[in-house]
């Protein structure tokens, strides 16, 4: 496979405390669902971790971030603004996003090889940007969880689907 090759990707992250999606004690139904479906149609989606048979549905961790609405609004705006700005995450070029309480989703496309530091910039510059607003009481190094999920779509009938998904959740944008 050619690494400079660019994918589109559904990629996710999490606040910090909040269970992954890979995690049996969280609760990722609506997306280990939405994906259980779509490789039965598209058996080479490929999935960075796979999801558990059953959620534990635990309680959330007393502590764990929760992104309020004007900090969600705030990351939606800083997103766009970073992927024509920054040095790093420039040229992510942003499908769908969609930013709730506890994560992010963003249908993306993005060389292959510059996935992983595109997305890790993301966040890093987000946490930075959202602790320069104290009044959020979010921010810094403890925003968002470890790791990310992602998915790679490697045809367009999987491409729609994630947009779709990602647009039928809480505060989405579409970029056509």
């Amino acid at each position: 496979m050619d690494e400079n090759a660019e994918s589109f990707w559904h990629v996710v992250w999490w606040t910090f405390l909040e269970w992954p999606p890979w995690d049996e004690r969280g609760s990722w139904q609506d997306l280990a669902e939405f994906y259980r479906e779509l490789r039965k149609r598209q058996p080479s989606t490929e999935l960075s971790a796979h999801f558990p048979e059953n959620y534990a549905l635990r309680p959330a961790h007393p502590d764990r971030i929760v992104l309020n609405e004007l900090a969600r609004a705030m990351v939606n705006h800083d997103l766009f603004k970073l992927v024509y700005s920054d040095r790093v995450a420039q040229n992510t070029v942003i499908h769908a996003v969609s930013v709730r309480p506890t994560s992010v989703h963003l249908v993306i496309s993005v060389e292959d090889a510059l996935l992983v530091q595109k997305i890790a910039r993301l966040k890093s510059r987000l946490a930075t940007l959202l602790s320069f607003k104290p009044e959020m009481s979010v921010g810094g190094q403890n925003t968002w969880g470890k790791g990310i999920w992602k998915a790679r779509l490697r045809d367009l009938e999987s491409v729609v689907s994630a947009k779709e998904f990602v647009n039928q959740t809480a505060n989405p944008v579409n970029i056509e």
